[in-house]
């Protein structure tokens, strides 16, 4: 009787531990894949930026839109961590 309880506890915890290994290997994949996109985003965002500042470097909304983008990219990156 006692045998059979703890084989019960024990099968119980193996899946518990089992499932959270498959939760945390997900976790990592998404964590990957955000870092990817943030990358991405950011070379965008360079891109963008070098062209605004040739183009019209007198224009203060362009420019102030992409300080408050790239505010947003920072604060992105920082959650993401």
């Amino acid at each position: 009787m006692m045998q059979e309880k703890f084989t019960e506890k024990l099968e119980q915890l193996h899946t518990a531990y089992q499932k959270m290994a498959k939760r945390c290997q997900m976790m990592q994949q998404e964590i990957e894949s955000l870092t990817k996109d943030n990358q991405e985003l950011q070379e965008k965002f360079a891109e963008k930026s070098r062209s605004v500042s040739i183009t019209s470097p007198a224009c203060k909304n362009q420019i102030s839109s992409s300080v408050d983008s790239k505010l947003f990219l920072f604060q992105a990156e920082e959650k993401i961590r």
